[in-house]
């Protein structure tokens, strides 16, 4: 397959370089020429849109959607774009409950154990109050990362009542 990029920069590039007067509203290769030029990046969008499915289906973890999400940046909000990955927001909904169920988890367990401080897991060489401080931190921010940039994306899915 092509390189999106260097597909668009032709597109781009014939665009550019057209010899009539566009200004002149009589001119009727002008509505033509930007019709084919309209449909071709239809087509780009749309195998943008199949790159960005198939990248939910294959990133392996929420952070890993959102990072790729953030690349494609303004892109996403490209009507063609948003409506065919649309379906797939839900899912980061799905996988934020997860980490959320897997968080607590974690802070169950070692708030369970917490009794028995010398199976507490701590930072290294770090004072016992210290230590539970910056661990209790470090679950708080991994929960608010994530949600930051959940809100962040200004979707639907992300402002619904089940959000």
């Amino acid at each position: 397959s092509r390189n999106l990029f260097v597909e668009f920069t032709e597109f781009v590039t014939i665009f550019q370089n057209i010899t009539y007067n566009c200004l002149d509203i009589k001119e009727p290769g002008f509505k033509r020429d930007y019709e084919k030029f309209k449909e071709k990046i239809e087509y780009l969008d749309l195998r943008l849109a199949s790159i960005i499915n198939q990248g939910f289906d294959d990133c392996g973890s929420l952070e890993a959607i959102l990072k790729m999400l953030d690349a494609f940046g303004t892109l996403l909000d490209r009507s063609i774009i948003r409506s065919n990955s649309e379906p797939k927001y839900p899912l980061l909904i799905q996988m934020y409950e997860m980490e959320l169920d897997s968080t607590k988890k974690m802070f169950d367990s070692q708030n369970s154990v917490l009794k028995d401080t010398q199976n507490l897991v701590l930072h290294v060489n770090m004072p016992f109050v210290a230590g539970v401080l910056q661990w209790c931190q470090g679950m708080r921010e991994r929960i608010s990362l994530i949600r930051n940039k959940l809100i962040q994306l200004n979707h639907g899915a992300v402002e619904s009542a089940e959000a």
